[in-house]
């Protein structure tokens, strides 16, 4: 009976982790998400730098997420993204920035790149 209630917890913990069409608004609607989708079938052939998201972290309580395409297909066909990774930025819920991977996967993107984005939606908040 222990193992079961262990497995239940643990599956079920996981499960809530996990970022999808349903929890995906939720996970982006307070202050900067940084989000990177990427797709299973991708992931060989990138040589995107996630140490360009770690430098991202935190910088004006900025939330860095990674989803998995195949979790949130909707929103994938939303954002039309078709190569992976590609990366969002978000602000209180809406979409401000989109970074798109070329056919071979590179993503020419920085953190410069992304906190000059963050600074210019502070900026236009002040006026």
């Amino acid at each position: 009976m222990k193992n079961y209630i262990l497995y239940f917890l643990l599956s079920t913990s996981f499960l809530l982790g996990q970022i999808n069409d349903g929890n995906f608004k939720k996970e982006v609607s307070k202050g900067f998400v940084v989000v990177k989708f990427t797709a299973e079938w991708s992931a060989k052939n990138s040589a995107y730098d996630d140490g360009v998201l770690d430098k991202v972290k935190g910088l004006k309580n900025t939330k860095v997420i990674e989803v998995k395409s195949e979790e949130a297909s909707g929103i994938v066909r939303k954002l039309r993204l078709r190569s992976f990774p590609s990366i969002v930025l978000y602000h209180n819920g809406s979409k401000k920035k989109v970074w798109k991977a070329d056919m071979r996967g590179n993503l020419d993107v920085t953190d410069e790149s992304i906190e000059k984005e963050i600074n210019n939606i502070l900026a236009g908040d002040v006026f």
